[in-house]
């Protein structure tokens, strides 16, 4: 299987329209009134006047899953200054390719639309077959709609300066390091903590004893190189520097210590796993992160 993403076009745009009818069905709509003609209108008016953005999945030729989002815009309010807002719709993933991270990767591309659009919010009526996909992104509920907060901000040190695209596309909808902290938040516990620190280990402390291995799973899936600020007792406290891009994703465990992110030491993962116990703690932080994603 090898599925490829592309924003939709009016070439694919029937199928997309019959895809999106199949959906409301799967939904409980039950009206025989013909919406082909009326979505049809609508698709072709907003996607020649950029208010309306689709990314699709296809697998070959075959479209199996499709994301829309609609930008509008009120009267600027303090949740979101901009004004503008994305509505999303059309989050419909062929049953048979459900649960391998493809509503993930369209859900990341269409907010990534939203953002580049300037977008303070974006919001959907979720089903309750896609509650668990938006919670795990980052929606909160409001009333009755899921919103995601563009202007969220991190605690990691470096967060302002971290979006660095991907080289690898084994993780589909990890398309920023916000994005993987997000993911790994879900997955960092007692048994990838390192030892020495496991029993102080928390879920409220999450990223406690987990810098090496994520430093380098980071490393996986952005490139770049891993540095390390020397702690008392001679161990080393990992992070990332890619190109221009420096950031630590496990910075947080310290609270409110002030680390030196200048002039330190290149590390090599060959020295960091040449302790076994380490090695297996990445391995098994690497083998969740992509059930993690499939789980969507």
């Amino acid at each position: 299987m090898n599925i490829i993403y592309k924003k939709l076009t009016e070439k694919e745009l029937g199928v997309f329209i019959q895809m999106r009818i199949t959906q409301l069905r799967e939904e409980g709509a039950t009206e025989k009134l013909d919406l082909v003609p009326n979505l049809e209108e609508y698709y072709k008016r907003h996607m020649a006047d950029g208010t309306f953005v689709s990314w699709i999945a296809l697998d070959g030729d075959i479209i199996i899953g499709t994301s829309g989002i609609s930008f509008v815009e009120k009267p600027p309010y303090f949740g979101c200054p901009s004004g503008k807002i994305g509505l999303l719709s059309s989050m419909f993933t062929d049953p048979a390719y459900r649960r391998k991270g493809i509503a993930k990767e369209l859900l990341s591309r269409v907010i990534a639309e939203a953002k580049e659009y300037g977008c303070g919010t974006v919001q959907i009526t979720a089903s309750d077959m896609g509650v668990k996909l938006y919670t795990d992104f980052g929606f909160e509920h409001n009333q009755n709609f899921m919103q995601y907060n563009l202007q969220k901000k991190y605690n990691f040190w470096g967060w302002e300066n971290s979006d660095t695209p991907t080289i690898t596309d084994e993780y589909p909808g990890i398309n920023t390091p916000k994005e993987l902290y997000d993911a790994l938040s879900h997955i960092w516990c007692a048994y990838t903590c390192a030892p020495r620190l496991k029993d102080s280990w928390t879920k409220e402390n999450m990223t406690l004893g987990q810098c090496s291995i994520t430093a380098f799973l980071v490393q996986d899936i952005f490139g770049g190189d891993v540095y390390g600020i020397r702690r008392p007792g001679g161990n080393y406290h990992c992070y990332n520097v890619i190109g221009k891009c420096k950031f630590d994703l496990t910075s947080e465990q310290f609270g409110m210590e002030v680390l030196d992110y200048e002039n330190n030491p290149i590390q090599l993962r060959e020295n960091h796993f040449s302790r076994e116990e380490k090695r297996l703690r990445y391995e098994y932080l690497k083998t969740e992160l992509k059930k993690y994603i499939q789980s969507f």
